[in-house]
């Protein structure tokens, strides 16, 4: 073999064939085996820092590892509060809307329930998943009555209600004070 005027003995030929396997043997070692380690490595190093973040802000909302029983106690109090917020059946959430109604001087028309779909929020209890139904309600009242009932429906219901949408109809006589109001709340519940 020769190049440009240089010619390579036997043995200096076999040690060129040699140098030229092992930097081959380590650029394959590089590319296949060495570089993945590496990115596996970076990963399991990001990842292992994500996780340690969590935990310090775990431990920050608890104040301490110390103190992780009293916050795990905590929060399974408020779920246990959020379980009782969201009713298992609508019929009772249905008739409490009503006679909440009643008992405010308003005349409830009428009461459509809409199809049961999950909620926007997807968030499972157990083996049961948070749906939500919309009503329609047909009332009738003062303007008063209606303020009062909506904070009602809001603030004071044992029950997760959100009140979607309020169409106020004036009436058509002049002097009067009952208004036809069409109301759009949505009721959540656990379903399975």
């Amino acid at each position: 073999m020769e190049l440009k005027g240089i010619t390579l003995n036997k043995n200096q030929k076999i040690i060129f064939l040699m140098a030229f396997i092992v930097i081959v043997g380590i650029i394959v070692l590089w590319i296949f085996i060495y570089n993945p380690a590496r990115n596996k490595m970076k990963r399991l190093k990001e990842e292992l820092a994500f996780i340690e973040s969590e935990i310090k802000k775990i431990e920050m909302i608890s104040g301490g590892t110390e103190k992780l029983d009293i916050a795990y106690e905590k929060f399974y109090k408020k779920f246990a509060e959020l379980e009782r917020l969201i009713p298992v059946e609508e019929k009772t959430t249905l008739s409490e809307l009503s006679s909440t109604a009643n008992e405010m001087n308003i005349e409830v028309l009428s009461t459509k329930p809409g199809k049961i779909r999950p909620a926007k929020l997807s968030i499972e209890m157990g083996k049961k998943r948070i749906m939500a139904m919309p009503i329609s309600m047909n009332i009738r009242c003062n303007y008063v009555n209606l303020g009062e009932y909506l904070n009602t429906l809001r603030n004071e219901l044992p029950t997760l209600i959100s009140v979607d949408d309020v169409n106020i109809i004036s009436p058509k006589r002049e002097g009067a004070t009952q208004l036809n109001v069409a109301l759009t709340v949505t009721l959540y519940m656990l379903k399975d």
